[in-house]
């Protein structure tokens, strides 16, 4: 393998291009890559490992855990309760990081997730041409410091880098908006002074390739959903439920409830339920995942969620809706010429075409 230099970006959407391009000249190709259903914790392992949650045995952060029909639920703070909210924030402040999951029902929801580009043991698991590769990750705040120094030092032959800080503006800040693009642009800046540096050190025909694992959409509206006010409160002989920003999960212990929720859900005007058959191309089969999974329409987050309550600031921007929405659909970007041209290609596939570059 030639020296390689790889850039992960995350949230860097094929509508933000050009931007990319008026400042980096020597990609010779951008491909729109199609995200799978769910958040960051999968698509990293869908795009570097080409797995799916069916095979990773989760889906999302949280998780219902196997034996809940075995647990007894008594009194919960449902999430929409501003006491929980206060004191998941203290417990999170301590370092029991459980989001806004309602304190009550913590027992029945497990974080199984498992982010690979946290740290070198994480990526080293991923696909195995990873293992020669240097991984470069900081602490979002230091990372434009990080490019910086990149810059002024010898990089190893096989870098790779992650940058979350796009990520982070794309939530707080309306996705393609002046601010929005601001960010981007200084990012790609610090990006190009590293690109420069690593062909530099190893030469003009050195691989250079510069991808996202989704976009970012536009926020417009916000839903309140709560499940008990229709269907009494959660318990492992009737239903439970997990609220993540764009996905509902319900998991259901009779027919007849199964039956009730699915009309219930099915009349909502704000998403749709995923049917069996996309639960099956996006390799979110099991029941672990839920008997019924309700993505919302692009634009809506349930608000509040057991992420959380939205006390500080409105979030702008968010990632999770079908794939079908243009504005999360990621991009890759390469030096490398291929005789045959993609124009799209979902990101299970990823790993195949970085293969065919690579090696």
């Amino acid at each position: 393998m030639k020296p390689t230099l790889v850039i992960f970006i995350d949230a860097l959407s094929y509508e933000s291009r050009k931007i990319v391009l008026d400042q980096i000249k020597i990609f010779k190709e951008d491909i729109r890559l199609i995200p799978e259903i769910g958040y960051s914790s999968n698509q990293h392992w869908s795009i570097f490992a080409a797995k799916l949650p069916d095979e990773l045995d989760y889906f999302t952060d949280y998780n219902l855990v196997c034996d809940a029909s075995e647990i007894t639920i008594g009194a919960y703070l449902k999430h929409n309760n501003i006491l929980n909210t206060v004191l998941n924030y203290i417990s999170n402040k301590i370092g029991k990081r459980t989001s806004n999951v309602p304190i009550g029902l913590k027992k029945i929801f497990v974080n199984k997730s498992i982010y690979p580009l946290l740290d070198k043991n994480n990526f080293f698991s991923l696909d195995s041409i990873w293992r020669s590769f240097e991984l470069y990750r900081i602490n979002r705040p230091e990372e434009m410091e990080m490019l910086g120094e990149l810059c002024r030092q010898k990089m190893s032959e096989k870098s790779f880098i992650v940058i979350n800080t796009l990520d982070h503006a794309g939530h707080m800040k309306i996705p393609f908006s002046n601010d929005y693009n601001d960010v981007l642009t200084r990012i790609m800046a610090k990006i190009k002074g590293v690109v420069d540096a690593f062909l530099l050190q190893y030469g003009e025909s050195s691989n250079v390739i510069m991808l996202s694992d989704h976009g970012m959409t536009p926020v417009n509206s916000y839903i309140d959903l709560v499940l008990e006010k229709e269907f009494g409160p959660q318990c492992t002989d009737s239903y439970l439920y997990f609220l993540d920003a764009t996905l509902c999960r319900i998991w259901t212990f009779s027919d007849q409830i199964k039956k009730q929720l699915y009309e219930y859900m099915n009349k909502k005007e704000y998403g749709r339920i995923i049917s069996d058959e996309e639960r099956r191309y996006y390799g979110i089969k099991k029941r672990l995942f839920g008997d019924i999974i309700f993505v919302l329409n692009p634009g809506c987050i349930f608000k509040p969620n057991y992420f959380g309550y939205g006390l500080k600031r409105e979030v702008k921007g968010m990632h999770g809706y079908m794939p079908t929405e243009k504005t999360q659909h990621g991009l890759f970007m390469s030096n490398v010429t291929k005789e045959k041209k993609h124009e799209s290609e979902r990101n299970i596939n990823v790993m195949s075409m970085i293969r065919n570059r690579l090696l």
